[in-house]
């Protein structure tokens, strides 16, 4: 809907008042009792939106890679993979021709996603899919 800038900017904007709200309340507070709520208050906020920020970087750079995109841009743009098979396939479906090796990238948001982009012999994109686990 926004972009990959403007869904961040989206949920910094909206996140933004309710961190300030919290750290005013609790930089009032003293010893001990502002340990806790600030990491009771403050974690719980930016967990879910750092979770959100890395999804959504996963997503919009998912969306450049196209055919023949080299693997070291792929790497610059997603970043190193959470996992690299010599057997493609690995995540079903059936293998394009002459690939030699995919990387997959778990998605930290839905778990049941697996990104995997699959490389031929010269290191160029050959194939790109999302998959989802039922």
């Amino acid at each position: 809907m926004f972009g990959a800038v403007g869904n961040v900017v989206f949920l910094a904007t909206a996140l933004l008042p309710v961190i300030v709200l919290a750290w005013l309340i609790i930089y009032h507070l003293r010893g001990v009792k502002r340990r806790v709520l600030l990491t009771t208050t403050l974690l719980p906020l930016i967990l879910p939106a750092w979770l959100i920020i890395c999804h959504v970087h996963l997503k919009s750079g998912f969306a450049h890679i196209e055919h023949g995109t080299p693997a070291a841009e792929v790497v610059q743009t997603l970043g190193e993979p959470n996992g690299i098979f010599f057997d493609c396939g690995h995540f079903g479906g059936k293998s394009p021709a002459g690939c030699v090796r995919e990387f997959s990238y778990l998605s930290i948001l839905a778990f049941t996603d697996v990104w995997v982009v699959s490389f031929d012999a010269n290191n160029g994109a050959v194939r790109k899919y999302r998959y989802r686990s039922p």
